[in-house]
């Protein structure tokens, strides 16, 4: 019996330790799991202790701060790593988190490689009884959302100029269609050289004029936009390549064709032609001296189309990048051009349910990237109802 009493206290000693082992392989598994799901999250989490220094530091963090985990750890969040820009914001930040418990606020805070990254940053403490144990803090990186708040500004402001300029187009379309017909009347006439010359160039002036009403009309999209169709757009791009070639030879621009074949969106052939015509144009014209460009197309994972363009020239200032696609903005010699054509393939890329960016530093030349989505599938032909004549293997009577 003495026996028995005693395996039964070691048979239950050995059972509570297999019980705090299996209870200590569920925690680690638990803690594993969780780290796992906070590396994997798309948003900033991070914990620091009572005094702001970082305890967890996710992927997310060491991807938009450039900083690692192991750098990051043991420092004051704020101050010591991912410094904020306004170091007033962050002393209001966290003076707020301690007396309220919690808190939210956009702030600006300093990326290892010396960038700024725009947080909307959300705090809240990590109490044990009333004591301040630390904080967890949530950040959601705001670069998309101001550049979809930019997108939509511009938007809407190349629509209010869109308005008006069709208005004044309009007004001017008629009596400079009096001086275009008027010139090109009189030249048919025998007139004196100096005469003819005047006239010549009240007709080039004209025509210049026309031009210019004619791409504030598209801009606008007053006209008519024509037909919708499936658009192989490496035939398009191609196409507009060989119309171009004397004029790319002329100006000692080779362009290199980069092409996946049977790349398709859904839109305005036509439009689509002056979308890929103005870009190559101003590939070109950024090249006096000659370079060359890259002709980029390939089909993206959702099924729509990237388009890029990257030639070798001046580069775009990067203070006026954000200009570039308003309307009459040009940074040509005057007389080279109407600062029309970038906005006229915004609006149109845009009406095509697409985007179009620049990506550029100065001396370093320019990429322009258009995005379109996929096409919608084509409706498949309703087969004829089957009424019972045309089936096979029928018993004749």
């Amino acid at each position: 019996p003495r026996d028995r009493s005693l395996v039964a206290v070691v048979a239950g000693q050995l059972g509570l330790g297999l019980d705090g082992a299996l209870l200590s392989l569920a925690t680690r598994e638990l803690v594993a799991y969780q780290a796992m799901v906070l590396d994997q999250s798309a948003v900033l989490i991070d914990t620091v202790d009572e005094h702001g220094r970082v305890v967890t530091w996710n992927r997310a963090s060491e991807q938009r701060l450039g900083v690692d985990a192991a750098a990051a750890i043991g420092r004051r969040f704020g101050i010591e790593v991912a410094p904020a820009v306004d170091p007033k914001r962050w002393d209001e930040l966290w003076s707020t988190l301690v007396r309220d418990g919690g808190v939210a606020r956009e702030i600006v805070l300093s990326t290892w490689a010396g960038g700024e990254l725009p947080l909307h940053l959300e705090g809240r403490l990590l109490r044990q009884g009333t004591a301040i144990r630390g904080a967890v803090l949530v950040g959601l990186d705001l670069r998309d959302r101001r550049a979809l708040e930019q997108q939509i500004l511009r938007s809407q402001k190349l629509a209010a100029v869109g308005l008006l300029a069709a208005g004044i187009a309009h007004e001017i379309n008629n009596p400079l269609s009096g001086v275009v017909g008027y010139s090109k009347l009189l030249l048919e006439k025998p007139l004196p050289t100096e005469v003819r010359e005047r006239v010549e160039k009240i007709a080039q002036s004209g025509e210049r004029c026309r031009k210019i009403v004619e791409g504030v009309l598209l801009f606008s999209r007053q006209q008519d936009t024509g037909t919708r169709r499936r658009v192989d757009l490496g035939v398009l791009v191609d196409r507009v390549l060989s119309i171009g070639e004397y004029q790319w030879r002329m100006h000692n621009v080779r362009m290199i064709r980069e092409l996946e074949a049977a790349v398709n969106v859904w839109g305005d052939a036509d439009q689509l032609e002056q979308v890929v015509l103005n870009l190559l144009s101003n590939a070109v014209d950024a090249m006096p001296r000659g370079g060359s460009v890259r002709v980029g197309l390939r089909r993206l994972p959702d099924g729509g189309a990237g388009l890029t363009v990257a030639d070798e020239g001046h580069g775009i200032p990067q203070e006026i990048q954000a200009r570039i696609f308003d309307p009459f903005f040009s940074t040509k010699e005057i007389g080279k051009g109407t600062g029309l054509g970038l906005a006229i393939s915004y609006g149109i890329v845009q009406d095509h349910g697409g985007d179009i960016v620049v990506e550029s530093s100065p001396g370093h030349g320019a990429v322009f990237t258009v995005t379109f989505p996929a096409p919608a599938p084509e409706p498949t032909p309703a087969s004829p109802p089957d009424d019972g004549k045309n089936r096979q293997g029928q018993s004749q009577g």
